[in-house]
């Protein structure tokens, strides 16, 4: 399923989710009922989140030598590295 934007020539816009099947499907206006055109969105960017690098980089400057504080996986990866696994 995508999310895809129209406009007709009333000016009236909508979003439509359609498959992705169905994206040559003529789509029609709810206040004039002609038919509408799809037009070109431009997607927000999604939260970036820290690459490994980043987070070696987090992990070698950290002031314990290990991951930052404040990671709530912090605890239970030292407890795995300190029993081995």
């Amino acid at each position: 399923m995508a999310i895809y934007e129209y406009k007709c020539i009333c000016g009236n816009k909508a979003e439509r989710i359609l498959p992705f099947t169905g994206m040559g499907t003529p789509q029609y206006c709810n206040v004039c009922d002609k038919e509408m055109t799809k037009v070109l969105s431009v997607m927000q960017p999604p939260v970036m989140a820290k690459t490994g690098a980043d987070m070696a980089l987090a992990t070698l400057n950290s002031k314990e030598g290990a991951f930052p504080p404040g990671r709530p996986y912090t605890k239970a990866f030292e407890k795995k590295v300190a029993a081995g696994l």
